[in-house]
């Protein structure tokens, strides 16, 4: 090899290593391999490409912020003790079975789904709430029993002060009791699908 491809050679692999310590242009992204979790032109495919902050929307195919945006939440995989409520005692005075509903509040603001008749696991597919979250942000959700429609019982089953990007990025959060002897006594799933920015 004579000195001048010597020389080009030297410049070239400098310039390469220059690139990688600059992470080409200061973004601290991963290189577009063409594997599956890269940003590369065709968008991102899995959370772990993105910034902390961020999540790869699954419509859009980018890394997009995760707070300060607006998500579609659903409420699912609701059921709860066939016999008694969460403070233990019978939902119906005749032993039937309850009348539920669930409330979420977010930012103060309740929303509520349709009455299930007589039923420990209550379907609610028509239950949508679109909302902007935040990081640190009151959620709550209360399972109701309507039997006494003037004076339902309410119990608090989740509360919540934040939202980790973890459980953003993950799209559901199963919400159970605290107390492991009282898992069988209800259960939900919250969902959330970020919507377009």
């Amino acid at each position: 090899m004579d000195d001048t491809a010597r020389t080009m050679a030297a410049g070239a692999l400098r310039l390469v290593l220059i690139a990688l310590a600059t992470g080409c242009g200061g973004q601290d992204r991963p290189v577009d391999d063409g594997g599956d979790d890269d940003t590369g032109p065709g968008g991102c495919s899995r959370h772990e490409s993105c910034e902390e902050d961020e999540l790869c929307n699954e419509d859009t195919r980018a890394c997009e912020p995760a707070y300060g945006r607006s998500y579609r939440m659903t409420l699912s995989n609701v059921s709860v003790h066939r016999t008694h409520s969460p403070d233990g005692s019978p939902w119906d005075e005749d032993g039937g079975l309850p009348d539920l509903y669930l409330c979420l509040t977010l930012v103060e603001a309740e929303h509520c789904t349709a009455v299930a008749q007589d039923t420990n696991t209550p379907q609610f597919d028509d239950f949508v709430v679109e909302a902007v979250l935040e990081h640190y942000q009151h959620i709550e959700v209360e399972l109701c029993d309507d039997d006494t429609p003037a004076d339902p019982q309410c119990w608090i089953v989740a509360e919540l002060e934040s939202l980790a990007v973890p459980t953003l990025r993950a799209g559901t959060l199963t919400l159970i009791p605290d107390d492991p002897s009282r898992l069988d006594d209800w259960a939900v799933t919250l969902s959330f699908h970020p919507l377009a920015l």
